[in-house]
Order: structure tokens, then C-alpha cells, then sequence
């Protein structure tokens, strides 16, 4: 069943992205790429969603990671690397040269993403820092 839209709000948003996500995917996957809708601003009447479009199996966060993780005292092979804080293990998984402050971007097992100082995850209660080659 098709649900015509009448007004466009958040809902409809996501509606909208979850259709153009399904839909991009099987048109570009035959090309050999991947594409996802991304960040979209909207009124009443109209949206506009950002398109990121990328050759298969590139992972941009690993990409961005490698480029910068330097600037913030990490090795490649931090990528990846766990540290806990209270009770909670958060695992490297990108960077954000954008965000000074807060510039390295670590995940909990649920997928939920915080930003961390430098400082705090290595004063954090452990980091295990990956030993395989980048």
C-alpha cells in the first residue's frame, strides 16, 4: 500500500529517506557503488535530503581516520582499539577534524556514538589499543 503524502514533517522525512535509500541502492549497487540519503532540511512543502553516493566496500570513517588520526596523537592502528569508561566499553570508530574540542568519535555496542578528548581515553579506566597491523 502507497501512503500519499500531504504535508511534509519529520515523519514524512523519514518515510521519504527510507524510500530513497531502498530505491538507490538497487539502481546503484548494478554500477558497483553504494548510496545513502543522508542530512535533510524541509518545510511544509518541500525537502531537500543530501545524497552520498561511493564506490563499494570504501569506508569513509576508516578513509578520514588514516588522514587525521595523526594530528590527534593516534596511530592507524587505533582505529578499531577499545577503552572503557565506568561501566561502559566504547569502541574508535572515526574522527571529526571539524569538532576540535571533541574530535574522536567512539561507539557503544547498542551503535550509540559519543565524542571524545584525547585526554579522556587515556586517562580512561582501560584502552586496549589494537596490536594488528592497520
Amino acid at each position: 500500500m502507497h501512503t500519499k503524502i500531504t504535508k511534509i514533517d519529520k515523519a514524512a522525512c523519514g518515510l521519504i529517506r527510507d524510500r530513497i535509500n531502498k530505491e538507490l541502492a538497487e539502481a546503484v549497487a548494478k554500477l558497483g557503488l553504494t548510496a545513502k540519503a543522508g542530512h535533510a532540511s524541509y518545510d511544509d512543502h518541500s525537502v531537500t535530503i543530501r545524497v552520498e553516493v561511493a564506490l563499494a566496500g570504501f569506508d569513509k570513517a576508516r578513509h578520514e581516520f588514516d588522514a587525521y588520526c595523526h594530528m590527534y596523537g593516534l596511530t592507524l592502528r587505533d582505529y578499531g582499539s577499545t577503552f572503557r569508561r565506568g561501566n561502559a566499553t566504547y569502541k574508535i570508530v572515526g574522527l571529526n577534524p571539524n569538532a576540535p574540542k571533541y574530535p574522536i568519535i567512539a561507539e557503544l555496542p547498542s551503535g550509540k556514538r559519543y565524542r571524545f578528548t584525547l585526554d579522556a581515553i587515556k586517562t580512561s579506566d582501560s584502552w586496549e589499543r589494537n596490536t594488528e597491523l592497520a
